[in-house]
């Protein structure tokens, strides 16, 4: 087939449509040239391809010619890329650079475009993108400290009776074992002494930090933490009928209240560390944090400075799982028809016989090599 029979002189750009005779093409590589003092041999340093312009002029021709006249200068002046049908190189898309109109009365029902393109690409310099993991560990430093700050504004074990006093030291040490029971021996034995608050709710805040570096995974971490949420949520409710009372209660509430959200402020910080197999799982997690700082931003005794830096933790972690998120597969479900081992399985799923180990973990199969038939199985959709 020669190429007279696909050539037949006609262009298009947008909606407009145009006769072409001849065209330019200027095309080839970006070249920087050194001249160095003293050297006769120049470098040529390769920048790369050279953008692609394309120039013609492009005619409309006939009586009513300012009709189309019009409509290709309309398709000209819109904004942004446009799909260029090059008569002799096909389809692109391209950027209009340049633009010229010509019309004459010796060469009447018609108008000549002198018209300039270059080849469209997209913006992909620079890419600016939110740390949100960052962000998620930033705001939990500020919670944290905001949270010690009210603790030591609120705990006061002055002027308490031998007995109250005794009675909220043995809440204190009760607390302690509490987060000593998630993973063991994190405790300072100093923090058992009650010291000036501060000291004591950053010792208790440092103990349940512990927990974090004693496991390294971030799920792991999450649930323990989790264990400690409520923590004193059962202790027998204390008679303020004296003022020494009332301090107890105040002091003791404290004390559970300082534990509750340093372990929720850690648990939000692992949740930023932990690597998603999948946006379900991803989820769960937020949702069951975001559950939690809502019931400790809504509670009676709540400060507003805590209120606030635990309102912006939320905000980072809903932005962090939503960022890392959006690329992460879903959950399905999959019923073997018949008993066969987790390789076939995931061979059949995704041609892959290697993730059998996400499968068995997944649904803690007990013997990878016979998954019962009939019975679903929890797998990503990719």
């Amino acid at each position: 087939m020669s190429w007279r029979d696909d050539y037949d002189g006609i262009g298009k750009f947008r909606n407009a449509e145009f006769l072409v005779k001849s065209a330019d093409t200027e095309l080839g590589r970006r070249n920087a040239v050194h001249e160095y003092p003293l050297r006769n041999t120049p470098y040529t340093e390769d920048l790369g391809l050279k953008a692609r312009q394309f120039s013609f002029d492009a005619f409309v021709i006939g009586d009513d010619y300012h009709i189309d006249r019009d409509a290709l200068m309309a398709e000209l002046e819109k904004a942004g890329p446009g799909t260029l049908v090059h008569p002799y190189l096909g389809t692109m898309r391209v950027s209009l650079i340049n633009a010229r109109t010509n019309e004459t009365n010796q060469q009447g029902g018609r108008c000549r475009f002198t018209l300039t393109f270059i080849i469209a690409g997209a913006n992909t310099f620079p890419n600016r993108q939110i740390d949100t993991q960052a962000k998620v560990q930033t705001e939990a430093d500020v919670a944290q400290e905001q949270v010690i700050d009210d603790f030591s504004t609120t705990f006061n074990d002055e002027k308490l009776q031998a007995n109250h006093f005794e009675q909220l030291q043995n809440s204190i040490q009760s607390v302690l074992a509490d987060i000593d029971d998630q993973v063991g021996e994190v405790i300072d034995p100093i923090t058992a002494l009650i010291r000036p608050p501060f000291n004591l709710g950053t010792s208790i805040i440092d103990s349940i930090n512990r927990i974090g570096q004693k496991i390294a995974e971030p799920f792991n971490a999450i649930k323990l933490y989790t264990n400690l949420f409520g923590i004193g949520d059962d202790r027998p409710t204390i008679s303020t009928a004296t003022i020494s009372r009332k301090q107890q209660t105040i002091s003791t509430q404290a004390v559970h209240d300082l534990a509750t959200r340093g372990a929720l402020i850690e648990a939000c910080r692992s949740s930023s560390e932990a690597e998603y197999d999948s946006l379900d799982d991803a989820i769960n997690i937020r949702n069951g944090l975001l559950a939690e700082l809502d019931l400790q931003m809504h509670a009676d005794n709540m400060s507003d400075c805590v209120y606030q830096s635990l309102l912006n933790l939320r905000v980072a972690i809903i932005d962090d799982i939503r960022t890392r998120g959006a690329d992460l597969p879903k959950l399905n479900t999959h019923t073997p028809l018949i008993s066969q081992s987790a390789l076939v399985i995931a061979h059949q799923l995704y041609g892959d016989a290697g993730r059998d180990s996400e499968i068995i973990r997944r649904n803690n199969v007990r013997h990878p090599g016979f998954v019962s038939g009939g019975d679903a199985l929890e797998v990503l959709n990719v």
